[in-house]
């Protein structure tokens, strides 16, 4: 027979890497249970920016984290996605597990008073609209060509869209975070706490409102920002991992030039394919057949 796994604070200090398989598992089964294929590789994250930003991400190869309080969806990381249900026993073992200090017995009267339970549901909420501050977001796409990513995203200073870029990462390049395709839906899926099958703030990070769909999101969540990246939110991503570059419609050759220099000064693959989007002749649509060309050939 099999004995169960404590899961102790000794025990996860001994056993770091067990622990995050563990955690591993248990994330996958939950965006499989939110209609998330985890089977289907993701082989490409397409990361739309302005052309100062570009600069920047070429410059210091990392990529920010931001604070998801920040974010253009109010809806995003929303805490009303958790439920903390529970029976008075199952709370009041839930309870006891965390403070063994006080016997069953007592956290069955306590969990007994129906108010309580609605406070320890409204209290954990809080904790985790709290704990959102720690967490990091970037946001990626499964296309590079989509009209409407690059009117939202890439516009320079002076406002103008179409004037950024899209970087081409290999899906290992964010080793740090936990990168899933998002799920779009039209209600929220919710999730309990309680259920130990299922990770709750899995299903707080990967959906979004239906509306969202168009923008394919691939997303990499950082759970510890502290930890993973810089004062600024930044995270250090491997050069050798950026294998495309596409340069918008609308972009001006000066900020071309900035771009390609930063990438052959800071030793970015000199296999790095670069492109320039062109609109198409018969059709609202780019055109898709590109001719790249290779950073090391890139004259600027």
């Amino acid at each position: 027979m099999n004995k169960k796994v404590q899961l102790t604070e000794e025990f996860i200090a001994k056993n770091p890497e067990f622990v995050k398989r563990l955690l591993e598992s248990k994330i996958k089964h939950s965006l499989r249970t939110m209609g998330i294929d985890t089977q289907k590789e993701i082989e490409t994250l397409y990361h739309y920016t302005s052309p100062e930003n570009a600069i920047l991400i070429a410059e210091g190869n990392k990529l920010k984290f931001s604070d998801p309080r920040t974010l253009n969806d109010p809806f995003d990381l929303d805490c009303s996605v958790l439920r903390f249900d529970s029976d008075p026993e199952g709370l009041a073992l839930y309870l006891y597990s965390k403070d063994k200090s006080k016997s069953v017995e007592y956290w069955l009267d306590v969990t007994s008073s129906s108010r309580y339970r609605a406070d320890f549901q409204n209290q954990s909420i809080n904790l985790y609209k709290e704990g959102k501050a720690n967490f990091g977001i970037c946001c990626f796409s499964e296309t590079y060509d989509n009209p409407l990513m690059w009117s939202h995203y890439t516009k320079d200073k002076n406002n103008l869209s179409h004037s950024g870029v899209c970087f081409g990462f290999d899906s290992k390049a964010l080793n740090m975070s936990t990168v899933s395709r998002v799920k779009y839906t039209k209600e929220k899926m919710t999730c309990n706490y309680f259920d130990g099958d299922l990770d709750a703030v899995t299903f707080m990070c990967y959906q979004k409102a239906i509306e969202w769909e168009y923008e394919n999101e691939v997303r990499a969540v950082c759970f510890n920002v502290e930890k993973f990246c810089d004062s600024k939110r930044l995270m250090s991503f491997d050069r050798s991992y950026v294998k495309s570059l596409y340069f918008g419609a609308r972009i001006d050759r000066e900020a071309k030039n900035k771009i390609v220099k930063e990438l052959k000064e800071n030793n970015y693959p000199e296999s790095m394919q670069i492109f320039t989007m062109e609109l198409s002749e018969d059709s609202f649509k780019f055109k898709n057949d590109l001719i790249p060309i290779l950073l090391k050939d890139y004259q600027v």
